[in-house]
């Protein structure tokens, strides 16, 4: 069988979950004798690639965040109209043939590559990660919920909308995301599927029972602030002025981003706060296992975060942000979710952790059925029966 898979941000240009995902497709994909490529984009000046099976669009995306806000919304509505994009990706399709084309995030893509794809008549599954459809940033922040409902958000939804249609497939990782596109009005004759994101764990792992001396929280993730760092390190104030407790818990952040060089100025004096910055696979490892809590305060409706499934396989609680589809992973929800973007909050939820961490533990319900249904061959076995039962 002939794929393509069609995102935004590969190799790399990754940032988040969505091009993990992708990763994940076409490394299983290939592995199973599937001729699959990629369509991608790749930033003005940079030199191509020479990267097999993936073809390469330059895009102005990567600049969006050097541009005023009004200009990068008409960047967005310019999308809409990008026919060079859509003549590129119609000559890919043409020239690959493929017998299945997979989506994920097209923002920098041109959104009339949907209209190319239906041109195209060949079948057509769509993977949700955000809300890009929906709204430019691809964002909703906890409290400006209202945004969505603006006169130009509904123009830019309504526009994508009759662009992509209904693809064949939708599949969505979590419940919520998929509620708050078919509200709108998004693929009413989809055939339209809960499928989490692809998990590759190999084994799972039993963490040795950490002394509560050296009580570590772990934060992994982008340093964004839409990611509730901010938050949680203002929460870490109240603890370092607790004489009882500064001395006894450690913040551990692991990741990169806008925010990383920011924070750590503003709290170089702080010897109980780490900033790690990006780990590769073992290199995190190795923190997980010395880790008693991790922390999710994002402030932004996450889909279905990949670190509560890092924390789930090496038995670590979770303190998480009750928001998204957040809760549905985390089936113990007393005592783990907090209002978001409430510091005295997670406060008070990182000290009740701490002086109860035997009770939380023994509390904390690990799920590994769902993590075992969602390795990586489980998912695309699940993807493969859609395409060959319909």
């Amino acid at each position: 069988m002939k794929i393509i898979l069609i995102n935004n941000l590969y190799g790399r240009y990754q940032k988040g979950g969505a091009e993990k995902v992708v990763k994940e497709m076409y490394n299983n994909f290939t592995k199973d004798n599937h001729k699959t490529s990629i369509i991608t984009t790749l930033p003005y000046f940079k030199k191509n690639p020479k990267d097999k099976n993936i073809y390469y669009i330059r895009s102005f995306y990567y600049y969006l965040n050097k541009i005023p806000k009004s200009l990068r919304l008409l960047w967005h509505f310019l999308e809409f109209l990008n026919f060079k994009k859509y003549r590129t990706i119609k000559r890919i399709i043409k020239k690959e043939k493929p017998d299945l084309i997979i989506t994920h995030n097209l923002t920098g893509l041109g959104k009339i590559a949907f209209i190319a794809i239906r041109k195209s008549k060949k079948r057509h599954f769509h993977i949700l990660h955000d809300i890009q459809l929906i709204h430019p940033s691809g964002l909703i922040i906890f409290g400006e919920e209202k945004k969505i409902k603006s006169f130009l958000s509904k123009v830019f939804y309504n526009f994508n909308k009759k662009i992509i249609k209904s693809p064949e497939v939708v599949i969505s990782p979590s419940r919520w995301l998929l509620k708050i596109h078919t509200k709108l009005g998004f693929f009413d004759n989809s055939n339209k599927k809960i499928i989490l994101n692809p998990i590759n764990f190999n084994n799972f792992k039993t963490k040795n029972k950490v002394d509560n001396q050296k009580f570590n929280l772990l934060f992994a993730g982008q340093i964004e602030y839409h990611k509730g760092v901010v938050f949680l390190l203002e929460a870490f104030k109240k603890i370092n002025l607790n004489k009882d407790l500064k001395d006894k818990i450690k913040l551990n952040i692991v990741g990169k981003g806008t925010g990383l060089e920011k924070y750590k100025q503003l709290y170089q004096g702080e010897n109980n706060i780490k900033f790690l910055g990006w780990l590769n696979k073992n290199e995190l490892e190795k923190e997980l296992k010395k880790t008693n809590i991790i922390i999710v305060p994002s402030i932004c409706y996450e889909n279905s975060p990949t670190i509560i499934y890092e924390a789930i396989n090496f038995e670590i609680p979770i303190l998480a942000s009750n928001i998204g589809g957040i809760p549905e992973i985390i089936t113990n929800q007393k005592g783990q979710l907090f209002k978001p973007a409430d510091s005295l909050d997670l406060y008070n939820k990182i000290k009740k952790a701490f002086y109860n961490y035997e009770s939380l533990k023994k509390g904390v319900k690990i799920n590994k059925e769902m993590i075992k249904n969602s390795n990586s061959k489980n998912y695309f076995d699940k993807i493969l029966n859609l395409f060959y039962k319909n």
